[in-house]
C-alpha cells in the first residue's frame, strides 16, 4: 500500500508539473511579449513605465543617428577636400 501511495504521489507531481508547463505554453501562444518579459525576468510594467522606456529609446536612436550623420558628413568633407 505504501508503494502505491508513493507512486501515485510521484505521478501527481509530474502531472502538476506538466499542467504548469502547458499553461506557460498556452500563455506564450496567446501573448508572446508577456512570455518574453516573464522569461527575461521583467515584471509587467505600467503604461507610464513603458512610455518612458519608449521615449528613452527614441532619444537614444536620435543620438546615434546624429553621431552617424556627423561621421558621414565628416567623411564626405574629407573626400571633397582631397
Amino acid at each position: 500500500m505504501w508503494y502505491l501511495k508513493s507512486a501515485f504521489d510521484a505521478y501527481q507531481k509530474v502531472q502538476d508539473a506538466v499542467q504548469s508547463r502547458l499553461g506557460d505554453v498556452q500563455s506564450a501562444i496567446l501573448s508572446p511579449v508577456d512570455m518574453m518579459k516573464k522569461f527575461l525576468g521583467a515584471t509587467p510594467a505600467g503604461q507610464t513605465s513603458q512610455e518612458s522606456e519608449v521615449e528613452m529609446l527614441r532619444r537614444r536612436v536620435a543620438e546615434l543617428e546624429g553621431r552617424t550623420g556627423k561621421s558621414e558628413r565628416t567623411k564626405r568633407r574629407k573626400r571633397v577636400s582631397q
